[in-house]
């Protein structure tokens, strides 16, 4: 009895096979197949059919996409601010017109993401916009800065409630007044969760200063170092012990015209910190971006969604557009990629916020001619399961006899992989033969005969922080 192998592993003869998109080889001196997952890289989730493993690995990932949700925000805002309340969403202020320091808005915007009206669940003191709103460990939100025509002292408050209905009150002051900077939550040395602001346009002049808060008693001071160049509309965020930036403008007057004769954006990526104090470009943008809008997921990558842009139309001429372009950082790394999703329409000025299961959820925006949106986005970068199916493998034998299947796999607490096959003389398509679910090891003997084996993987999870992940797969076959 001469008994053969299919396996997942390196390639070594290429047969007719790789035409169906999964790379099978045969090794004619062990008289096996080989086919190799390629590591742990998210294969792509639902409808995954098809995939080459090797390229794309196989990590239970949700097809990332956009959802326009069915509410809408009271009136069209941009340079809004958001946060995540538990799984819902706060957002605060805007204004009609992008760019401007007219009209802003005071109100606070409740999102219930278990299927609730957005509803208005209190006020600011004052409207204001190009400020920042940022959740705390116990449950508060805080409202950072932001500009609408008050005085100076107002403009540098940092604002505090325990519940979106409630009355704000003042945590503390920043030392400079600011509207249009970069911030997030950071942790120090001692394991305090501080405030950091970066830049900002400081009711004047651009600022390049950095400037921490303790959120635990609201004391406030300037950072002892500062950005390489003043800037405003950069996006920021929070992840770990660092501040994230993001591009921004370098423009005298922070919101540049529509037509300039030079860029005046940036394309740093700089990471600030605290206990020492440090300010690093990490990485560079791949063109000069600014207002874009950045938010940390639950497992520590940044994602940084449109922004404002200037491309040449003829040499001098450098016109304003926004973008819709997602772009995905990773910090450990310092690596950025760009994301084959994109938003609806290219947009800047979003307000965006995630929550602890991934799901981000964007408010409003502008496009290149500054008109504000009222539409809400839900961006989901996950789902709870998915389909990974190979090709039809072919034994070369009329009458094979399939013997066992091995999966080298891991399966977390909270999640599952299931294996499923079909067996069959011609290659199976739509019509059949069904699929039988079956355990990794010996196959029953009762299976069929046949040609040709076909293997389906369902992967599931029941945590956003947690993927079954698929390394290799093995089936056996003999002639008699």
């Amino acid at each position: 009895m001469v008994q053969r192998l299919v396996r997942i592993g390196t390639p070594v003869f290429v047969l007719l096979l790789l035409a169906t998109a999964c790379r099978f080889g045969f090794d004619s001196s062990a008289d096996e197949f080989t086919f190799s997952s390629g590591g742990d890289s998210p294969f792509g989730g639902a409808a995954a059919t098809g995939l080459d493993l090797l390229a794309v690995g196989a990590r239970l990932q949700m097809q990332a996409g956009f959802e326009l949700l069915d509410e809408h925000l009271p009136a069209p805002v941009a340079s809004a601010s958001a946060a995540a309340l538990a799984d819902d969403f706060v957002v605060t202020g805007g204004v009609p017109t992008y760019l401007t320091t007219a009209n802003c808005d005071p109100d606070v915007l409740l999102l219930d993401t278990a299927g609730g009206p957005l509803v208005q669940a209190g006020s600011l003191p004052y409207g204001k916009q190009g400020g920042s709103l940022k959740p705390t460990a116990d449950g508060a939100l805080l409202e950072l800065m932001g500009y609408c025509n008050e005085p100076d002292a107002e403009e540098a408050k940092v604002l505090r409630n325990l519940q979106p209905a409630q009355d704000f009150s003042e945590l503390g002051q920043f030392p400079i007044s600011a509207y249009h900077f970069s911030s997030g939550v950071v942790t120090s040395t001692d394991g305090r969760d501080r405030l950091l602001v970066a830049g900002g346009y400081g009711c004047g002049p651009l600022t390049d200063v950095v400037e921490s808060m303790t959120i635990s008693d609201g004391s406030a001071s300037l950072a002892s170092v500062d950005l390489p160049t003043a800037r405003c509309l950069a996006a920021g965020v929070g992840a770990g012990s660092k501040l994230y930036v993001f591009g921004g403008s370098g423009y005298t007057d922070c919101a540049p015209p529509a037509s300039m004769g030079a860029n005046p954006l940036l394309d740093e990526i700089l990471a600030v910190g605290v206990d020492p104090d440090s300010v690093e470009v990490v990485a560079r943008l791949p063109e000069p971006l600014a207002d874009g809008c950045a938010v940390t997921r639950p497992e520590g990558d940044i994602l940084v969604f449109g922004g404002m842009r200037f491309a040449e139309v003829s040499p001098g001429d450098w016109r304003r557009e926004v973008t819709d372009a997602v772009y995905r950082f990773d910090p450990a790394m310092a690596e950025l990629s760009l994301l084959a999703d994109r938003l609806p329409t290219p947009r800047a000025g979003l307000a965006c916020a995630v929550n602890a299961s991934g799901r981000v959820v964007l408010f409003g925006g502008a496009d290149e001619q500054r008109h504000a949106s009222d539409e809400i986005l839900a961006f989901e970068p996950y789902a709870p399961a998915g389909d990974l199916t190979g090709k039809p493998v072919d034994a070369g034998l009329p009458d094979a006899r399939w013997t066992s299947l091995d999966l080298d796999a891991d399966a977390p607490e909270g999640t599952s992989i299931t294996v499923q096959v079909r067996i069959s003389a011609s290659p199976p398509d739509g019509d059949g033969p069904a699929w039988v679910a079956v355990t990794p090891g010996p196959l029953p003997a009762d299976l069929p005969r046949g040609r040709f084996l076909q293997w389906r993987l369902e992967l599931s999870s029941a945590s956003p922080l947690s993927t079954p992940t698929v390394r290799s797969l093995q089936v056996r076959y003999t002639a008699d």
